[in-house]
């Protein structure tokens, strides 16, 4: 079977999957904001709940020092005497239409703030840090449990 991730497109339909929940929705003629599905910069599909706040970990000298590069002086010298409030939203408001609205960067993903991590990449890593792969580790459930039906019952007794 393939499992495709994101934006998935045959024709008419639309098919988007979350990475962070696996929550999925389907539809026809559809994209992320007729779904509520934000991509990020690294290519993140994630429901738009998961966003991080982008300005949480910023302070206000970091965003104007992000701002004065890309905004004209006149509006730059109006921020200066600006609330903190007013500063961050006028940041929110940069990034949103830096991304186009539907897309976000790095530090509004949970996956790229490692807020959350994939199963794929927890799992890589920890067979690394067990020296391990995959193959190896499957022959020893093989020869410990022997059966699927085995294995589940040891992990649903949490032994």
């Amino acid at each position: 079977m393939k499992v495709r991730h994101g934006f998935v497109s045959n024709s008419s339909s639309s098919s988007f999957l979350c990475d962070l929940c696996k929550h999925h929705e389907a539809g026809y003629d559809g994209d992320y904001g007729d779904f509520s599905y934000v991509v990020c910069e690294n290519d993140h599909h994630i429901c738009e709940g998961h966003k991080l706040d982008a300005c949480a970990k910023k302070s206000v000298e970091e965003m104007l020092a992000i701002l004065k590069g890309d905004i004209d002086n006149e509006e730059y010298t109006e921020l200066e005497g600006a609330s903190e409030e007013e500063i961050r939203s006028v940041y929110e408001e940069f990034l949103e239409e830096e991304n186009w609205g539907r897309e976000i960067s790095a530090e509004q993903c949970p996956l790229c703030q490692l807020e959350a991590v994939e199963d794929r990449m927890l799992i890589d890593f920890l067979f690394m840090k067990m020296n391990t792969t995959r193959e190896e580790y499957v022959k020893t459930l093989k020869s410990q449990f022997g059966t699927l039906e085995n294995l589940e019952k040891f992990i649903k007794e949490g032994k």
